[in-house]
């Protein structure tokens, strides 16, 4: 799926600091999944599930166009990738808006 993120309130380290993240070989986040009729918190590498990205500037907003994995066997929550682009700055995770501008199937064709 493809998502439009817009941090409305960045502080100045963010961009700076995503953009280490996203180049980086792996993005190590806890991810919550169940197992049984658990639930569990494990240490999951989200990396190679973020298919693109691209970061810009507009108005004083930080904007993360990417494309994630979202389907049955495999599923990243935008919000997995925007804790571990914030930690460490003083940006709020919650002051956040996530738009899905599009689906697609595994060979990147439009879901329709």
């Amino acid at each position: 799926a493809e998502y439009k993120i817009i941090f409305n309130n960045p502080d100045k380290l963010l961009l700076e600091q995503a953009e280490k993240i996203l180049s980086s070989d792996e993005i190590m986040v806890l991810k919550k999944s169940k197992k049984g009729r658990n639930k569990v918190e494990k240490e999951v590498n989200i990396k190679e599930h973020i298919k693109s990205f691209e970061l810009s500037e507009e108005n004083g907003k930080l904007i993360l166009n990417t494309v994630l994995s979202s389907g049955t066997s495999v599923n990243i929550n935008p919000m997995l990738l925007i804790g571990a682009l914030v930690k460490d700055t003083a940006t709020d995770e919650q002051d956040v808006d996530i738009i899905k501008v599009q689906s697609y199937t595994e060979n990147m064709e439009i879901f329709k």
